[in-house]
């Protein structure tokens, strides 16, 4: 079957593409400007509301990231896989 012959490499590929998020959880005001397009200013990240707002940006693109660092981990781990590719489609 040809989902069972390239999982490994579709694992590896789309997991570097996943793993590519933490940009928002690394630089959250450059992808703030240049990837969302939003305004960013100093009451932006000075303000309360905005600022919980500036950490959920972060926090989705740890925990996205660090999905992407265990589809590329199951990749070459065959025991990771079941649990990494079910996790990833309930997703």
């Amino acid at each position: 079957m040809f989902l069972t012959r390239h999982l490994p490499k579709m694992l590896f590929v789309m997991g570097l593409a996943t793993a590519s998020v933490f940009i928002f959880a690394i630089a959250p005001q450059w992808e703030i400007v240049n990837i969302l397009r939003l305004p960013y200013s100093e009451t932006f990240a000075t303000n309360y509301f905005d600022r919980g707002h500036h950490l959920i940006y972060q926090h989705w693109g740890g925990m996205v990231g660090f999905m992407g660092v265990v589809m590329v981990v199951a990749a070459f781990k065959p025991s990771w896989r079941p649990p990494v590719v079910f996790y990833s489609f309930a997703e």
